[in-house]
């Protein structure tokens, strides 16, 4: 039986929610070494506001905005999310990258299916006929936060050496939590 994104996404619509980075100091700094805009892009991403657009048992549209905390040739960006039933137990994902300046990039991806897990655990994952590849664990506490884990296996074949060996199995990412 397909899992509700409503069982699976524990935020109601019209709830903002705010990001923090939860990396490594060993990752980040290897990060920062690999790509310099790294540290930018985090600030970015904790000076976003993310918006529950919609959600319901079917489809989930999460956006985001960049606000004026973050670095300047950031600001304005959008980040919109959307999860739409494609299959009987899977849902296709769009990730749209807006620019503050007019470009724009996609990812699609096409059967991702979510995973009830105990204990507050949702487990997200890449479905191809019989073979199920996890790649997102969330997390939800009693005050409504969520934290935000990543399976690094998915990924590592297309990190550089240097990356690989500090990558975890199961990498904290960071928190969503509820600012209103």
């Amino acid at each position: 039986m397909p899992v509700a994104l409503t069982r699976a996404i524990r935020f109601t619509p019209g709830a903002v929610l705010q990001f923090t980075p939860a990396l490594a100091e060993s990752l980040l700094g290897a990060l920062r070494s690999a790509r310099p805009n790294a540290a930018e892009a985090l600030a970015a991403a904790q000076a976003a506001r993310l918006t529950v657009d919609h959600l319901d048992d079917d489809a989930c549209r999460i956006c985001a905005i960049v606000d004026a905390d973050a670095p300047p040739r950031w600001c304005g960006a959008r980040i919109d999310l959307q999860l739409r039933r494609d299959g009987d137990q899977t849902y296709a994902l769009q990730l749209a990258w807006i620019a503050p300046e007019g470009g724009e990039r996609r990812i699609e991806c096409a059967g991702v299916a979510p995973m009830l897990g105990g204990g507050g655990e949702v487990f997200f994952a890449q479905r191809s006929g019989s073979e199920s590849r996890v790649w997102l664990k969330l997390s939800y506490s009693t005050t409504g936060a969520a934290e935000v884990r990543v399976l690094t296996a998915p990924f590592v074949e297309r990190a550089p050496a240097t990356m690989r060996v500090l990558l975890p199995g199961l990498m904290p990412v960071g928190a969503l939590r509820i600012v209103s």
